[in-house]
């Protein structure tokens, strides 16, 4: 498909001309409405296999019959094993069943949101010109199967890896004789832990997403290049994110979306705003004049 390349109104073209600079849009920023709407559908799936598994695992060890097994020692992990695997094959299936179109609405949002806000950052950028963003190419469209495809999978992880570790608990707390004693701090302790993976799995699915899609609609577009705008959030922020990039760091440089920088110094990992687990960094369209023309930061 023909695609309306990103260019100058002929006023900006005039004021540009003979001069190195560079112009820059506004700041790309997902829907935040989105990421909370995705959020909130994850919670209550979690929150529902927290409740359920804790009452009725809690419950069995309150029982008649976990009172007479810690007396006298009978079986109960056969009772305990049987219940597990119920409340496992339960929320998988909840959670398979819920993923994918959870995922979905997230990423027709998100995608509307690319449209909307490049649009506004490339007319900012131009000028005025209006530069159509509503458009779909391969590549667009590999990038959100991809990204449906990984949300799905991590939103599916949740009950595996949650059932798993109760239910090694559970047999850790008949071995030992503790019973109670142990099971209540564990499920206090990882109730708070599930649901804080949830919610930064909903975070971190939503800026990828939508850096992904303004990545290849940019490049489509031929706009190849960003400006790295450091959030300002966040209660540990990356030293090499907030510094300016004067000073070695990544805050206020511009990049090549074919060409990113170092975004962990540790690792040596190339990338963009948001490709690092609670980044929230963001990117804001910078305009090439020229092909060859050094930028000027």
């Amino acid at each position: 498909m023909a695609i309306k390349k990103a260019k100058l109104t002929r006023s900006k073209q005039d004021w540009v001309k003979n001069r190195t600079t560079t112009m820059r849009g506004t700041d790309l920023r997902p829907n935040v409405k989105a990421q909370k709407r995705y959020q909130k559908r994850i919670d209550n799936l979690v929150n529902k296999m927290i409740e359920k598994t804790e009452r009725v695992l809690l419950g069995l060890f309150r029982s008649d019959e976990a009172n007479k097994f810690f007396a006298e020692d009978a079986s109960l992990s056969s009772q305990a094993r049987i219940l597990t695997n119920q409340l496992t094959k339960e929320f998988e299936k909840l959670f398979n069943k819920q993923a994918l179109p959870i995922t979905e609405q997230l990423m027709r949002a998100e995608d509307q949101q690319s449209k909307s806000t490049l649009n506004h950052s490339l007319k900012e950028l131009s000028g005025g010109l209006s530069i159509k963003t509503d458009f779909m190419t391969e590549d667009l469209r590999d990038v959100i199967k991809a990204s449906v495809a990984e949300s799905t999978s991590l939103i599916k992880s949740i009950p595996q890896q949650y059932m798993l570790e109760v239910e090694g608990a559970v047999m850790r707390s008949i071995t030992t004789g503790n019973g109670l004693k142990d099971l209540v701090p564990f499920f206090e302790k990882r109730a708070g832990m599930v649901k804080r993976r949830a919610k930064n799995i909903a975070l971190d699915q939503t800026r990828k997403a939508y850096n992904n899609i303004n990545e290849k609609r940019m490049q489509a577009l031929g706009v190849n290049t960003y400006e790295w705008v450091h959030s300002g959030g966040g209660s540990e922020p990356r030293p090499h994110h907030i510094k300016s990039h004067k000073s070695g760091g990544l805050n206020g440089g511009v990049y090549s979306l074919s060409e990113p920088p170092i975004i962990d110094p540790k690792t040596g990992q190339r990338g963009k705003p948001g490709d690092l687990i609670n980044c929230r960094c963001t990117m804001r369209p910078v305009f090439k004049f020229e092909d060859g023309e050094r930028i000027n930061d």
